[in-house]
């Protein structure tokens, strides 16, 4: 391959205004035949084949050295179809990555896509808020029928908030047990933690026992119902005598341990005959700090809902029932309202989109046709360029010889294939033809597809209407 070696020599670069080369010289590049004669020593060559009579006269092919000629320029073609081969697959590959006739399918059957989108969102929707709606109109029941048999014409009291309420709890119950604990610190062998540490659980029994009876048992005083009211009031009346007796109890054993005496039950018993007789007063304090923190948690109790029994916890049922089927229409008008205007915009960045893709494979075609253009004119001229060397060859061999010159002397050479560079190029042009009617129309077909959302859009919307108002 020397001569194909010297040959890239004498390639010059393009000449930009040439109207056959408008590529790099790393395409096909332009030959300086006369430069490329001289340097490979043709006539030299032919001048010494010819003083040899070489090749013989009756010899009906090409010579060694015409051979070793047109091998060179046969090695170039092929160098130059590979690589022509490559870079037409990589631009095709780059036109049909556009994918171009997947989105025109998309964009032209966009109705059926939105269509069904929003027949979706409706369908989901409908059997979400229908199983509110019938839960709703259950829990509707219940509730009108609560405020009927109890004849409650208001609407519910808002109980405090959980987090506060829990807080005031918690207030009262380390009050009193810091109370509690100075006056059970003496006497007691653990001296003031342990007196804490018991007052913390007495402390506890009193204010449960009284939230318990304030929230469960106190609202009843409230109820319809004239043998409930009674039953509440004579309930409270004994919680009362109970809390009053239980701290009495309390009282007297820290009494007695203020004694240094251990308490027992029959020393407490033995406080029956008298039991307003204290030996310290901080132990009647101790009672009343008992009772009033129970009472004040009953009443505490009695506040934590609604005032009438049952009422508060039907109320949050039906208000809990309206807040979820307003959450479940509100979520079902935004995934409408939302997939309308995302369609709108996708609508728009498709159009735009496909205007690209389309003049990608324009621009493309246009190249492909031009770098299969210059193919075929290299190749006519590797051919040209050939036969210039062969017949330099010839002339100076026929000069320099004794014998007649072959009869094929007077022949041309040719490629024995005629150089093809395969493409799909043909394809890419009917792409473009039946994209082109669509291409043309495209802001048309865009409004009519915008119109086309907004329709289906109030229609869903008129369905979702017709199920709120269904009962």
């Amino acid at each position: 391959m020397a001569f194909f070696e010297n040959l890239s020599k004498f390639y010059k670069k393009q000449n930009r205004t040439s109207n056959v080369f408008h590529g790099t010289s790393l395409d096909f590049p332009e030959i300086d035949i006369n430069q490329a004669i001289e340097a490979l020593e043709v006539k030299e060559e032919a001048t010494k084949d010819g003083e040899s009579n070489i090749p013989n006269s009756d010899r009906e092919n090409l010579g060694g050295t015409e051979s070793r000629y047109t091998a060179s320029f046969e090695g170039d073609k092929t160098f130059h179809i590979n690589n022509s081969l490559e870079r037409v697959a990589i631009l095709e590959k780059e036109a049909w990555d556009t994918k171009l006739e997947s989105k025109l399918a998309t964009f032209n059957n966009f109705t059926k896509t939105i269509t069904e989108k929003f027949d979706d969102i409706i369908t989901k929707g409908k059997s979400e808020l229908l199983l509110v709606k019938k839960r709703r109109s259950e829990i509707k029941k219940e509730y009108e029928k609560f405020r009927t048999d109890n004849r409650i014409e208001r609407s519910s009291i808002t109980p405090r908030s959980g987090a506060l309420a829990t807080s005031i709890i918690i207030s009262v119950l380390i009050l009193e047990s810091l109370l509690n604990g100075y006056f059970f610190g003496k006497g007691n062998p653990l001296g003031v933690v342990g007196g804490w540490f018991l007052a913390l659980i007495l402390s506890s029994i009193n204010i449960f026992i009284g939230i318990t009876v304030g929230k469960y048992i106190l609202p009843f005083k409230n109820h319809i119902s004239f043998s409930k009211r009674n039953l509440a009031i004579l309930g409270y009346l004994f919680y009362l005598v109970a809390i009053i007796g239980f701290n009495f109890i309390v009282g007297h054993w820290r009494d007695i341990s203020a004694l240094g005496i251990n308490p027992s039950i029959e020393l407490l018993l033995e406080r029956y005959a008298n039991p307003f007789l204290f030996k310290d007063i901080e132990s009647l304090l101790l009672i009343m700090v008992g009772f009033l923190f129970s009472l004040y948690a009953s009443i505490h109790g009695y506040r934590l809902d609604d005032p009438y029994p049952g009422y508060g916890a039907i109320s949050r049922r039906w208000e809990e029932i309206v807040e979820e089927y307003n959450e479940t229409t509100s979520e079902i008008q935004n995934d409408l309202e939302g997939y309308r205007e995302e369609r709108i915009q996708a609508n728009i960045a498709d159009a735009d989109d496909i205007k690209v893709r389309f003049n990608v494979i324009k621009e493309i075609v246009n190249e492909l046709s031009n770098y299969i253009e210059r193919f075929d004119q290299y190749m006519v001229l590797l051919i040209k360029y050939c036969n210039a060397v062969l017949q330099t060859y010839r002339q100076e061999n026929e000069r320099s010889r004794s014998t007649p010159t072959p009869k094929y002397f007077a022949n041309e050479f040719n490629f024995d294939q005629k150089p093809e560079l395969k493409n799909n190029i043909s394809e890419l042009h009917n792409l473009l033809t039946s994209s082109k009617p669509t291409i043309d129309t495209l802001k048309k077909i865009q409004e009519g597809n915008e119109k086309m959302i907004l329709s289906v859009y109030k229609k869903s919307r008129k369905q979702f209407d017709e199920i709120e108002e269904f009962e």
